[in-house]
């Protein structure tokens, strides 16, 4: 593997993925995120869109997943009235495939965890 901008055979520059060995990156979690993310870009980019520059609004010093003012849509406005704005089904759990929440109470600080990381590095 090479190292980030390491001279390759024959002279060839490469970038080796600097995500790929940070722990967090390796989690369901953050897969989850990730798709999250996806999907408010996709929202974002709709005119008058809630989500609008989502990654400089949210304030990630206190961004917690488990506290419905400090998660990433608490944070944009409202968690409930932006899962339905995002068409999300509450009661089939479908904000959990997207790192909005958890019923899993233990898998919040990798959630937010791997949101800031998200949002800090600027990954879609």
């Amino acid at each position: 593997m090479f190292a980030p901008h390491q001279t390759g055979a024959a002279g060839t520059t490469r970038t080796s993925d600097p995500f790929r060995h940070d722990p967090i990156t390796e989690t369901e979690e953050f897969a989850r995120a990730l798709n999250g993310a996806r999907l408010l870009d996709r929202y974002a980019r709709m005119a008058d869109s809630p989500f609008a520059r989502w990654r400089e609004r949210i304030d990630r010093d206190n961004l917690d997943i488990a506290d419905p003012d400090l998660c990433m849509l608490g944070q944009l406005g409202s968690f409930n009235r932006l899962s339905k704005t995002l068409g999300l089904d509450d009661d089939k759990f479908e904000g959990e495939d997207y790192g909005f929440y958890d019923p899993n109470e233990s898998a919040y600080p990798v959630l937010t965890a791997a949101w800031k990381y998200i949002i800090e590095h600027n990954i879609t």
